[in-house]
Parts: structure tokens; sequence; C-alpha cells
């Protein structure tokens, strides 16, 4: 019998990783506080399904998302 496994088989990025992906960058720059950061993040997981559907598809998609989570947050 085989397992269904959490992980991506493609080892391709999912939408919601690329976004916490950016926002650590943006943590590690100093654009972000940690504690929006860590709020941030929370969010993303919680929603990340939805994030890809909205914004997965557009050009700018990452960015407007990152945007998005972020005035969430504050």
């Amino acid at each position: 019998m085989i397992a269904s496994s959490p992980w991506n088989p493609s080892r391709e990025l999912s939408f919601g990783d690329m976004i916490v992906a950016e926002l650590n960058l943006r943590l590690q720059k100093g654009q972000l506080s940690p504690v929006i950061y860590s709020k941030a993040i929370d969010l993303t997981r919680k929603v990340q399904g939805q994030l890809e559907h909205i914004y997965g598809r557009s050009s700018r998609g990452l960015s407007t998302a990152v945007n998005f989570i972020i005035n969430k947050c504050r």
C-alpha cells in the first residue's frame, strides 16, 4: 500500500511557499518586523489555496499577494 505524503512530488514550490520565501527575504532585509512576519506566515498558511486561485495566474500575482498579506497583518 502506498501512503500519501505531504510533499509535492514534482519538487516545485507551491504558491504559498513562494509567498513565505518572499516574506522571509523581506524580514532579512529589515523591511518587516518579526511580529508582522509571524502573523503573515500564519495567515499565508491558512489561506494559501485561496491566494493561489486569486493571484496565482497573473504575472505580478506573487508581489500582489505578498502586499495583500502584509496589509492584512498590519
